[in-house]
């Protein structure tokens, strides 16, 4: 899993008016839920984007004067008009702590389905995980080469021991369909066109 550090500040005043000061200087509230303590922070708009604008699955630490702090990212708010990040909420990093994140499923191979004229449809680009850090993936690989027009990848197909995933079994992740133009060559080889 890949680390990403993010100086951050402090904060000791709270309220709308501190929030919009934050803002305006291009400042994002932040807050990190522990244990038995929360920690209130403010971290640049520009240090947040390699953390929020990708798929992967980082571990985040958080660096201040007085501590670093591992985390990873819980949610985040975005600006509906700018697309600013408004605030952001981090769960701490505790190695005999179970965390629930967001893991990417990376897609390889090419399908014979597809070759035959399918469709590949992907319908789950990332699956919600539960498990202790380290044996949490940074991402799932699916690999669709032996998949038939009609195939379908659950999410029961991807159950182990290490962690848990938190969809239901009959969950679609990945699956060929039979794409428009296959249908139809398929309709006039039947009617003999």
């Amino acid at each position: 899993m890949n680390t990403i550090e993010i100086p951050t500040q402090e904060r000791v005043s709270f309220g709308k008016n501190v929030v919009k000061a934050l803002r305006r200087n291009d400042a994002v509230p932040c807050v990190v839920y522990g244990r038995n303590e929360t920690f209130h922070l403010s971290v640049s708009q520009k240090s947040l984007r390699p953390l929020i604008y990708t798929s992967d699955v980082h571990k985040v630490i958080l660096k201040s004067d007085a501590r670093d702090i591992e985390v990873f990212l819980q949610d985040f708010q975005v600006h509906p008009v700018t697309e600013k990040i408004l605030h952001v909420d981090f769960i701490q990093r505790f190695s005999d702590r179970k965390v629930s994140i967001n893991v990417p499923v990376r897609i390889s191979g090419n399908s014979v389905g597809v070759l035959k004229g399918g469709a590949l449809r992907v319908n789950m680009r990332k699956v919600r995980v539960k498990g202790i850090p380290d044996s949490i993936p940074s991402e799932i690989s699916l690999d669709v080469t032996d998949m038939e027009v009609g195939g379908k990848v659950y999410v029961s197909s991807l159950r182990n021991d290490t962690y848990e995933l938190l969809h239901p079994d009959n969950a679609v992740l990945v699956q060929i369909k039979m794409s428009r133009a296959s249908i139809q060559a398929a309709t006039e080889t039947q009617t003999g066109e």
